[in-house]
């Protein structure tokens, strides 16, 4: 029985093309008691629908983090 959680995280922002291939990777993990982070930084591509495929597989937690422009 595994006694220790995993976090996986995982960044994101309009990398759709990789997010699935990412989290299919987590879950073949023989390791099994993991949880999933998702950090997207308000990606415009269809991340938000690739997640949505694992949103009733996983514990999955989406932050949207707002960028500011650093000022002199």
């Amino acid at each position: 029985m595994h006694k220790y959680l995993v976090s996986v995280l995982i960044l994101n922002y309009n990398n759709a093309r990789f997010l699935d291939r990412s989290i299919k990777s987590c879950l073949n993990q023989s390791y099994k008691k993991l949880e999933i982070l998702v950090f997207d930084d308000k990606s415009s591509d269809n991340s938000l629908s690739v997640l949505k495929k694992y949103k009733k597989k996983l514990k999955l937690f989406l932050i949207n983090i707002k960028r500011k422009a650093l000022q002199p």
